[in-house]
């Protein structure tokens, strides 16, 4: 196939490398001519291991060659990729200006342009909303609909500096964001050099994944920079620490935590953050992520709480109580605290939980939710039925509590808050947490 690469830095570079290396055509184009005239002599406009070589293979060959011209590069090309760069500006948002420019010089172009429909490809690091703007502008610059002389779709890189080449060619996945799923067919047919499953997405969902590996990427460092502070101070070997845990590959290093739900809760969690507080400010060494931890899940009940004042429903039934499902530990259980506060504005609240029933709670389990709730006993019942709300929060995921969630009639309203159900599986009004 034949691509268009715009931007010629770093991500264009590696990318006119790599597919050129893979045996496709690419015209290089930039607005800087001394970009241009070295990708047509076969030079590297960047310094990345293996792209000079790749890139000197390809213009000998005739795959690789570079121009100015914009109309020149698309006119027999199957694809455009936009690969400028979007810098942040003084408030910290990403100025995607030169994205927008690129795509109104690439519809001017497409004006009068006969054939299939051009695919126009994002590469860029560019926000939520951006692919849909650029739509509009892509259609008022040639005056055609979406999907008659142009495609769009948003495709972003995942390279590391360094191992660009590498990365590009063992990508976890290829991921292509856009309107309509057949206008991800080009960029599909032109990765089918690279083993890696395509997924197909919405632009909103491929805007954003880029940014948001690199805040957890970010994360993971300053995390292991924090650990190695605290260790330091307690002669303690920071590596080797880490490389231990590491090695849970079940918890520490999976998927296991990272769906959005609801907020942590029970007798370990909040017990062993606080405690790692604790002992930082003993020590004085300030570790600014864990020490907000606490925090940032306190904000997240805040939000199930405006969301149960907000619906304006004045009785509301719990689908759950335990910090998690399949026990009966009220300890730090979020929902217990949210029950707490409803109470506390006068709401009328019942909890249906099969596994809760006060006279069991023994210990430090049933001081707790005495401490929290003293006549607990009173709000709960034995059959979901009983509950008998306007506004049900779902705070398990287990079947019982879904299948509880979908009999609900369709004058009431469901909170999901650990994404149990989806919306079309109910009869009732539908509210999520954070989706």
């Amino acid at each position: 196939m034949r691509a268009a690469v715009f931007g010629l830095g770093y991500v264009g570079s590696v990318m006119t490398a790599a597919l050129a290396d893979a045996g496709h055509s690419v015209v290089g184009v930039d607005v800087q001519p001394d970009r241009v005239a070295l990708l047509a002599g076969g030079g590297s406009p960047v310094i990345e291991p293996g792209v000079p070589e790749a890139i000197a293979a390809g213009a000998g060959a005739g795959r690789i060659t570079a121009t100015a011209d914009v109309a020149d590069a698309i006119a027999g090309a199957d694809l455009s990729f936009i690969c400028v760069g979007t810098p942040p500006t003084p408030d910290g948002s990403l100025d995607v200006s030169r994205v927008e420019a690129v795509c109104a010089t690439i519809g001017a172009a497409l004006a009068d342009r006969t054939g299939p429909a051009h695919a126009v490809v994002i590469r860029s690091t560019v926000m939520p909303g951006t692919t849909e703007r650029c739509l509009g502008i892509l259609a008022e610059a040639s005056g055609r609909a979406p999907g008659d002389a142009f495609t769009l779709a948003v495709n972003p890189e995942f390279l590391r500096e360094g191992v660009g080449m590498s990365d590009f060619v063992s990508a976890p996945f290829t991921l292509i964001g856009c309107r309509e799923e057949a206008w991800a067919a080009p960029l599909a047919e032109l990765y089918g050099f690279i083993e890696a499953p395509v997924a197909v997405t919405s632009p909103g969902v491929a805007e954003l994944l880029k940014t948001v590996c690199n805040a957890w990427h970010a994360t993971k460092v300053s995390f292991a920079n924090e650990v190695g502070r605290l260790c330091g101070e307690l002669a303690v070997d920071p590596h080797e620490l880490m490389r231990l845990f590491v090695r849970d590959e079940r918890l520490n290093l999976s998927a296991s935590y990272l769906t959005p739900g609801f907020a942590y809760g029970g007798s370990c969690l909040p017990k062993d953050v606080e405690a790692l507080g604790h002992l930082a400010r003993h020590l004085h060494v300030e570790l600014p992520i864990i020490q907000a931890v606490p925090r940032s899940n306190e904000r997240h009940i805040d939000r199930a709480f405006a969301a149960i004042e907000a619906s304006g429903c004045d009785s509301i039934g719990f689908l759950g109580l335990s910090f998690k499902a399949g026990t009966d530990d009220l300890r730090g259980s979020p929902l217990l605290t949210l029950v707490q506060r409803c109470l506390g504005r006068g709401l009328r609240v019942r909890v249906y939980d099969p596994n809760v029933q006060v006279a069991s709670l023994v210990g430090s389990n049933r001081d707790y939710a005495l401490s929290l709730i003293r006549r607990l006993d009173d709000l709960l019942v034995t059959d979901p039925a009983d509950l008998g709300a306007d506004l049900y929060v779902l705070g398990h995921g287990t079947v019982e509590m879904a299948a509880a969630a979908r009999a609900l009639p369709a004058d009431v309203t469901v909170l999901d808050l650990v994404r149990a159900v989806e919306p079309e599986e109910l009869q009732a009004r539908y509210l999520g947490l954070a989706w």
